[in-house]
């Protein structure tokens, strides 16, 4: 295994610097909830028009908050609001959480016979929560309409011809695979963050079918622990390590400043390579090799979600709408959604389509727009206005080789096998965190090792056994959910309900459980999730 570590050389001082910009706008991704009430028809539809009331008011807000944060390229007079405006939004964005948490505390309900009081009781809060929710957004629309129109914004800079990521990083020995000429496969992408289990269950699952000898792993890293460096070793994978603090638009996500990475170190190591596999490490994994996709030099790239366009999708349109304009959204409106976290191609092709997603990306007007998820607009644009050069083919998710599992529509059989509706088993699972039993299988398959760290509680734990990873109540016991932000808080809001036994700690809320009796064999392997009990 090689190991490189990526630093910084002296910058020209004629390099353009980027504003630092933030947004608070994200893609959802949250795993499938399983949970499965049987609901009367009237708590169903009460339910189904609480969802359509919720989710269309916040994309509808999402374009007024992306079309907000445009106002910081406008002088000042439009500055003087921009606090009220933002607090605003933060009003906004806590009460949809507050409906959709009752939203969540009405669909776990198991017994409807039982509980049906208690579930239209929910239903009321979160239907008064978004009606305060359409309130705070009049007002945000009543402050920006009494605005004067905008002076003329000044012409825009040329855009740069040098890239704004880590082209002038010094590169060590390591990035030029050791000046070796034989063509192998490629697989590379960010794992900045990853789960040791999660990158794991990517190498590992990937060297399965498609060997050291024939493909190459390299990911990017902002730490290696020792566990990580004990899976790099065992599956041949190379990881380049990178502070984020010392390369530029360092302050951006890393769904945009990986692109450029990447760039450097395919145009670095072109010679060696003959086909690539641009992957979304922390959600991916394999059951048959990739590498077999690519029959023919080109670019091949799969659909996101099917059952919307592009401008149909609050996500996706506001990416390519906040980014080229309305002109260029309207072109793409009945467009199919393309998903940007898994490309294959050969080497010409990928290189072709990686200098123009990092060059569109490098400039300073690019940082007005950026934020998690938006080189995915990027990547529609340049596919859907035939930017680029060569073949591109393009498959569905009814047929295609790659599941992107957002999309719901591959199946995943009794046996964990995912396959298309030709029944045929698919060499790429994207985003099978959707799915914690398909998660959990893939845990157990690829993770040798113990990821449930157990132990006993203390202080307001105390008396509690808490155990990591893990989703120990799925579907049982349903008590109620609290906004709580660390395993302590569970217990403390635990503690303060007499009925109370468990918990589950994930995303910084607690649901609590009438029970505490756990079976180790029904808990589902879930990252980032804490079980406690007292039983």
């Amino acid at each position: 295994m090689r190991r490189a570590v990526l630093s910084p050389a002296q910058s020209s001082s004629s390099s353009p610097t980027l504003p630092t910009y933030s947004s608070s706008s994200h893609s959802p991704s949250s795993p499938t909830s399983s949970y499965s009430p049987k609901l009367s028809t009237i708590a169903i539809c009460i339910l189904l028009l609480l969802n359509v009331l919720i989710w269309s008011n916040r994309l509808m807000t999402q374009r007024h908050h992306n079309a907000n944060h445009h106002v910081e390229v406008h002088p000042t007079g439009y500055a003087s609001v921009d606090a009220s405006i933002n607090a605003l939004e933060e009003r906004y964005e806590d009460v949809i959480q507050k409906a959709e948490d009752a939203i969540s505390q009405s669909r776990i309900v198991r017994n409807w016979g039982d509980h049906s009081n208690k579930a239209v009781e929910h239903a009321n809060e979160a239907l008064g929560h978004h009606t305060k929710a359409e309130g705070i957004r009049d007002e945000l629309l009543a402050q920006r309409s009494a605005l004067p129109p905008p002076p003329p914004s000044p012409p825009s800079p040329p855009a740069s011809s040098e890239p704004l990521l880590p082209a002038k990083l010094v590169k060590p020995s390591s990035w030029f695979n050791g000046g070796n000429t034989n063509t192998k496969h490629l697989a590379i992408g960010m794992a900045q963050g990853i789960n040791d289990a999660q990158l794991c269950v990517f190498v590992a699952s990937l060297r399965k079918f498609s060997p050291a000898s024939e493909s190459s792993i390299v990911l990017f890293m902002d730490e290696v622990s020792p566990k990580a460096q004990e899976i790099l070793d065992k599956n041949a994978a190379t990881a380049i390590v990178f502070n984020k603090r010392e390369i530029k638009m360092g302050d951006m996500h890393p769904s945009t400043y990986r692109w450029p990475m990447i760039t450097d170190y395919i145009n670095d190591n072109q010679r060696s390579i003959d086909m690539v596999l641009l992957a979304d490490v922390r959600d991916m994994a394999f059951q048959g090799d990739p590498f077999s996709i690519v029959t023919r030099p080109g670019l091949y790239v799969f659909n996101g979600v099917e059952s919307m366009t592009i401008g149909q999708d609050g996500w996706n349109g506001g990416w390519v709408k906040d980014c080229f304009g309305n002109g260029v959204f309207q072109q793409l409106y009945d467009k199919k959604i393309i998903c940007s976290g898994v490309s294959l191609g050969t080497i010409d092709s990928i290189l072709s389509y990686l200098d123009l997603m990092a060059s569109t990306m490098g400039t300073p007007s690019f940082a007005q727009c950026e934020r998690n998820g938006v080189d995915q607009g990027v990547h529609n644009v340049l596919i859907h206005t035939d930017k680029l050069t060569g073949s591109i083919y393009k498959y569905d998710q009814m047929s295609g080789p790659v599941a992107n599992m957002q999309a719901k529509v591959m199946s995943l059989t009794s046996d964990f096998r995912v396959v298309n509706n030709a029944n045929g088993d698919v060499p790429i699972m994207h985003q099978y965190d959707r799915y914690e039993t398909l998660m959990t299988h893939l845990f157990k398959l690829y993770v040798d090792w113990d990821i449930h760290a157990e132990s006993s509680g203390e202080g307001d734990c105390k008396g509690y056994t808490i155990k990591e990873n893990v989703e120990a109540f799925k579907g049982r016991c349903d008590l109620s959910h609290e906004s709580g932000g660390t395993v302590e808080e569970c217990c403390t809001i635990c503690n303060n309900k007499g009925s109370c036994k468990g918990f589950t700690h994930i995303r910084s809320g607690c649901w609590l459980k009438s029970c505490g009796d756990v079976n180790p064999d029904q808990m589902l392997s879930v990252p980032g999730a804490t079980g406690g009990w007292t039983g």
